[in-house]
């Protein structure tokens, strides 16, 4: 019955919350990856990321349409700022670019 209640609530946060609802809220790793971008950010350590080139992009959406996480790529290309906490770097919105608007970049300073 315990078990039974559990995944219930796992089932409502999924449903309220949207796509994803379950890794926005309850689980752990992700805020373990989100601690952990801070405290890299915070110390400049360098690392691995998405950059975007706003000149390249013909505003055709498909990034967005590729991300398996849900966001807002397009946006975030217009914005210069591919910095997302929810962000799992799989690139996808890279390859499903046609104009290769988005690439990886060595971001932050070195040690």
């Amino acid at each position: 019955m315990i078990v039974g209640f559990i995944f219930f609530g796992i089932f409502a946060v999924a449903f309220v919350m949207g796509r994803r609802g379950f890794c926005r809220v309850v689980c752990p790793i992700a805020a373990l990856m989100i601690v952990g971008r801070k405290i890299r950010n915070a110390v400049g350590w360098p690392a691995l990321q998405l950059a975007a080139d706003a000149g390249r992009c013909i505003d055709c959406g498909k990034c967005s349409r590729a991300c398996p996480m849900g966001l807002d790529v397009h946006g975030r290309v217009r914005e210069g700022d591919m910095e997302s906490a929810e962000c799992i770097l799989c690139a996808a919105c890279a390859d499903a670019c046609p104009e290769g608007a988005i690439t990886y970049a060595w971001t932050g300073r070195g040690p």
